[in-house]
């Protein structure tokens, strides 16, 4: 079984981008065996920051994979050189002891959260394609994911094609524009993109963020059945972030 390790966000200010996450997440106190004060852990997933290197552009820079694949355990990074990979083997892997030990006894513990409306867990991190089908082989066939769903959405004008990682969803967003409007044929086929938090009151989580000086939309229904969503439009690394209250 695979489950999120790590998702790393890139900026040119480190530090202050860690401090608007621990502001969003409302959890100041990163996890003791971190050792790093700008590394927050999550109920699922270790959230931590970087210096963004070249021109680039601010925004998530890798996510980890950790669990079984076809019986070995170990330690995969998603990153700009193999999101667009076409088989496993293409992905960065690493099969030392301590990441197979680490990958078999992941750590239980998790962070304080001070009330209900913070975050306490990622619920889905999205990779936008313009190749839905190659991303999917690579996930489903590859790591074994299971494909919750895969619907195109005309009114939205985007395919979705949604999988299991752990407790939370790895999200495959491919646009149903007209080909010269959607795909960048010099670019990579994939990119890592946005972020969806998970808050077991939205109410609350939406009015600490607006107290907070955060930009953030109205609450609104969700796509999924029974969820409560809002937007954050500001102070998040340049990642386009969701926050979300399950369904009961």
């Amino acid at each position: 079984m695979i489950r999120f390790e790590f998702l790393t966000v890139a900026a040119r200010d480190p530090s202050t981008v860690a401090a608007d996450y621990r502001e969003l997440v409302g959890c100041s106190d990163p996890r003791p065996d971190a050792g790093d004060s700008d590394s927050l852990a999550l109920e699922n997933i270790q959230l931590q920051f970087e210096t963004l290197d070249g021109e680039g552009a601010a925004g998530i820079r890798s996510v980890g994979l950790v669990g079984e694949v076809d019986g070995q355990v170990g330690r995969w990074t998603l990153d700009s050189a193999s999101l667009s990979a076409t088989s496993l083997e293409a992905v960065a892997f690493a099969a030392s002891e301590e990441d197979v030990s680490k990958a078999a006894s992941p750590s239980t513990s998790s962070p304080t959260v001070p009330d209900p409306s913070a975050v306490h867990a990622v619920d889905h991190i999205v990779i936008r394609s313009r190749d839905v089908d190659a991303t999917r082989r690579l996930y489903e066939q590859g790591f074994g994911l299971r494909v919750l769903f895969d619907r195109e959405f005309p009114d939205w004008k985007v395919r979705l094609c949604m999988c299991r990682v752990g407790d939370a969803v790895l999200e495959i967003a491919g646009s149903l524009g007209r080909e010269e409007e959607v795909a960048d044929h010099d670019g990579p086929r994939d990119r890592l993109w946005g972020v969806t938090w998970r808050v077991r009151d939205i109410e609350a989580a939406h009015g600490r963020l607006l107290e907070a000086g955060f930009d953030v939309s109205d609450v609104r229904t969700g796509r999924r059945p029974g969820t409560r969503v809002f937007t954050v439009r500001d102070r998040t690394g340049g990642v386009p972030t969701l926050i979300i209250q399950p369904a009961d």
